[in-house]
């Protein structure tokens, strides 16, 4: 007798159309709108503190080093995100939407969209900051604008690459952390963690490849003096450290909630329920041996 496959092929026809009308429901909805909106601006005032910052008109008294940039760049995302969260989650980079996207928190639609205002942000917030450079500091190309590159460090660009891929594992793997309400504390205050990873991956790495963590921070200077060699490490290493962030942190999530430990604070006596692999007799016998029949305790620091 044939398998009957109506079933499958009706769930599979369900989610298609459940699919779709999400994207409908994105492009007819004023608030998809205003996100993408706040996304362009937050995107745009990202690039020009950060063109600012690197671009000094006088050099006597400020001179841009990592260190500056590092803080500089982590407190301004970190009062971005504080302030433009609320309306498009202030993404501003590719590989948080990416990651977002692959995680099932945003539609493709609104990813897409997203990763195209971005782009935009990016350059418009460069030209913003490019015309508030006096002609003089263009003039000069040790403090001009100047396309990010890893050849200028010395680098390959395999090890640019690498090392574009690592800082931005950190990143994502930590603001995946810090906004998983489910399956962790909620943290009070998540934007700083995320602006702390960035200021830390700029001083480790910016003197290797400008440490972007982020495509957009690279195409903006790009895009203005028309530089785009050895452009795509800026976007092939940040994506995949985006993306191997997000597979370990989903495997390490499914372990979690298959495996490890739980505690039922709902009962008088403490239980461990280790996801159906031992049964209840069993779970009590091992934490009465493990706890040497000791009085039961709602405590979880005690066990």
């Amino acid at each position: 007798m044939a398998p009957d496959t109506r079933n499958s092929s009706d769930a599979k026809d369900q989610d298609e159309h459940r699919e779709q009308a999400l994207w409908i429901r994105d492009l007819k909805s004023v608030v998809f709108w205003r996100d993408c909106a706040a996304e362009l601006l937050t995107s745009a005032m990202l690039m020009m503190f950060v063109c600012m910052a690197l671009v000094t008109n006088n050099p006597e008294h400020y001179k841009p080093n990592i260190t500056h940039v590092g803080l500089m760049v982590g407190f301004v995302v970190f009062l971005i995100v504080e302030g433009y969260g609320p309306y498009s989650g202030a993404h501003m980079n590719t590989a948080v939407t990416l990651a977002l996207f692959l995680m099932g928190k945003i539609s493709i639609v609104r990813a897409l969209l997203y990763m195209i205002v971005q782009l935009i942000g990016s350059a418009a917030g460069s030209g913003l900051a490019f015309s508030f450079t006096s002609a003089k500091t263009l003039a000069d190309p040790t403090i001009g604008f100047h396309a990010l590159n890893p050849n200028s460090s010395g680098l390959t660009v395999l090890q640019g690459v690498g090392v574009e891929a690592v800082i931005t594992f950190n990143l994502i793997f930590v603001l995946l952390s810090c906004l998983d309400t489910k399956n962790r504390t909620p943290v009070v205050m998540p934007a700083l963690p995320i602006a702390l990873c960035i200021g830390c991956g700029i001083m480790a790495a910016g003197t290797n490849t400008g440490a972007t963590m982020n495509p957009i921070v690279a195409f903006g200077p790009a895009i203005l003096t028309g530089d785009f060699r050895n452009h795509w490490v800026y976007w092939v290493g940040p994506l995949t450290g985006s993306a191997i962030a997000t597979g370990i942190y989903k495997l390490l999530i499914l372990i979690k909630n298959k495996y490890e430990p739980k505690v039922d604070q709902s009962s008088d006596v403490t239980e461990l329920r280790y996801a159906s692999t031992f049964s209840r007799e069993e779970v009590i016998a091992l934490v009465d041996s493990l706890l040497m029949k000791k009085q039961p305790t709602n405590d979880v620091s005690t066990l």
